[in-house]
């Protein structure tokens, strides 16, 4: 069994707030919000130097992550985020499949970060047919206003089940790997033993939604996706 190698940066005590979502299917992992102040920054004009800087650096990027959900981090890798987050991965029994399985998900992911993002029809074929089959049928806007209004009308807990135990449509859970729309970043994953994986996911921003993170591994066979407690 290897042993997960979390990145040396931690969260800071001082955490940013993000703005949540409006998609309602996805968690935050919310402690100890501060309160922040909205700034009106002035409009920066990026030169074309300063964007093929850009996008080397995110080529780079995509490149690092790549490797470590290929083979682990490598000795002296720095969070380059504002830290790490590290979750618990129950599993029945098969905890080596479905880490193998998730990575599989996302290695088709980060192979087509880039200018040209595939199509939702293009991911259904691009994807592992096990993983599309296990998302839910996609809904029209309409349809999911309508659920998300029923949603609102019931109590906390019930509201929170769902989240949980619900599959994602594919179109909302692959919004989340869009390149300007990604909230956290493979770190590593490790079989603890056949029942249990440990993950750590690079974040940008604190609190950070990771529902996205939690459907990948429930979709692959996991029990359920946890934040590992302090």
């Amino acid at each position: 069994m290897r042993s997960v190698r979390w990145p040396t940066a931690d969260v800071p005590a001082r955490k940013r707030q993000r703005q949540a979502s409006a998609r309602f299917s996805d968690v935050f992992v919310a402690v100890d919000v501060v309160q922040s102040h909205t700034i009106a920054f002035p409009q920066k004009t990026v030169t074309p130097t300063q964007k093929a800087e850009r996008e080397r650096s995110d080529c780079q990027m995509i490149g690092d992550e790549l490797r470590r959900v290929s083979s682990g981090p490598m000795e002296g890798d720095k969070s380059g985020g504002v830290g790490s987050v590290r979750f618990v991965v129950p599993c029945q029994g098969d905890a080596a499949l479905v880490l193998a399985r998730a990575k599989s998900v996302l290695t088709i992911i980060l192979q087509q970060q880039g200018e040209n993002w595939p199509s939702f029809e293009r991911w259904s074929q691009l994807l592992p047919k096990w993983f599309v089959e296990k998302c839910a049928p996609e809904t029209t806007s309409e349809e999911a206003l309508k659920k998300l209004a029923a949603r609102r009308t019931l109590p906390a807990d019930e509201r929170a089940r769902l989240v949980r135990e619900e599959p994602w449509e594919l179109a909302d859970w692959i919004h989340w790997f869009e390149p300007d729309d990604r909230c956290w970043f493979w770190w590593d994953g490790a079989v603890v033993d056949e029942n249990h994986l440990l993950v750590a996911v690079e974040i940008m921003e604190w609190p950070f939604p990771w529902g996205s993170l939690a459907w990948l591994f429930r979709a692959a066979g996991a029990v359920s996706v946890a934040p590992e407690k302090d």
